[in-house]
């Protein structure tokens, strides 16, 4: 998280200059219409940092923000000296770390809360690495078990513990299976898939650490997933 914000910071520095000219024209009140390239890059810009600062529940206020990336352009007289603002940029980075950190404890300690009430429910099976499983679906008796090495189409819908939904094999209201390989998956997935049979379809429930890690949006979250395996692909052989 704190990488792309990096990343956009920079790369509004390296358009910044695209910008420079009239003064009158980059404070205009009027809506902006995008007409080229460098107007769409601009925008993108513009809104991605947009959107990691509220990520980041930093209060955005349009005219201060603006005003900075104007005197940026133009190299009209800073507000404040160029050491001041690397110190607040530093502190302020720092301070998203700490955050950052402290909400990933907080999504441990409730997805070990969580993980400790759902491995007591009937059905639900926990696996001595942690990882726990309900069967939903049985596979076929003669379908086929993956090993690590293997390309599969499944089907998915995962979710945190709260039931908010961040990602499907569903899209645009089409259920299409998709293709993975085994041993580029997360853990957790990785250890259900050579479990289960073709035709399965099981809920699985993953901790962190067999999960995103400390790694992306779901850094730290226990995780849950249907997980259909739909079909063990033959291995192509060069």
């Amino acid at each position: 998280m704190k990488r792309t914000l990096l990343f956009c910071l920079v790369m509004m520095l390296s358009v910044l200059p695209a910008l420079a000219g009239n003064r009158a024209d980059l404070l205009s009140d009027d809506k902006p219409v995008i007409n080229d390239k460098m107007d769409e890059i601009n925008y993108a810009v513009g809104h991605q940092v947009g959107r990691d600062l509220k990520r980041q529940h930093v209060e955005v206020r349009p005219e201060v923000l603006w005003q900075g990336i104007v005197d940026g352009a133009t190299g009209d007289e800073a507000l404040m000296s160029m050491e001041d603002m690397l110190d607040i940029l530093i502190a302020f980075r720092a301070d998203i770390v700490r955050k950052h950190e402290e909400q990933k404890k907080g999504y441990r300690l409730r997805g070990q809360e969580y993980l400790a009430e759902n491995g007591k429910k009937p059905g639900v099976i926990v696996l001595p690495s942690g990882l726990q499983y309900q069967v939903l679906q049985q596979g076929r008796p003669e379908g086929k078990t993956p090993t690590g090495g293997d390309t599969l189409l499944v089907k998915y819908i995962s979710h945190d513990i709260e039931g908010r939904q961040f990602g499907s094999s569903i899209k645009e209201g089409v259920d299409e299976p998709v293709e993975v390989r085994v041993d580029k998956m997360i853990p957790g997935w990785q250890e259900a898939l050579k479990l289960m049979r073709e035709g399965a379809r099981w809920k699985l429930f993953v901790p962190s650490r067999l999960g995103f890690r400390d790694s992306g949006p779901m850094a730290g979250q226990t995780t849950v997933f249907e997980l259909e395996l739909v079909e063990v692909l033959p291995r192509v052989y060069p």
